[in-house]
């Protein structure tokens, strides 16, 4: 499932960054492109890093639709 819909990072490869040596969300982060666009999956990723596999609900909450939809009309403004 996709964390990161701006850049489109997967669980599975922020998994395998923390896997490979990510100890920070900023790291995964700075490795992945993830969380660099409108932030909504910025929490998530926190999470995972921290060995909570996604928010407290126990699921993996993606970036919304909208949230990118918001993104690209911005970007289309320009």
């Amino acid at each position: 499932m996709y964390v990161c819909l701006c850049v489109g990072v997967s669980d599975q490869e922020i998994r395998e960054c923390v896997a490979s040596g990510a100890a920070t969300a900023s790291e995964v982060m700075n490795r992945t492109g993830a969380g660099s666009g409108c932030g909504t999956c910025r929490a998530t990723i926190a999470s995972m890093v921290d060995g909570g596999g996604g928010p407290p609900d126990g699921g993996i909450k993606p970036c919304s639709v909208r949230s990118l939809c918001v993104l690209r009309s911005s970007s289309a403004n320009t």
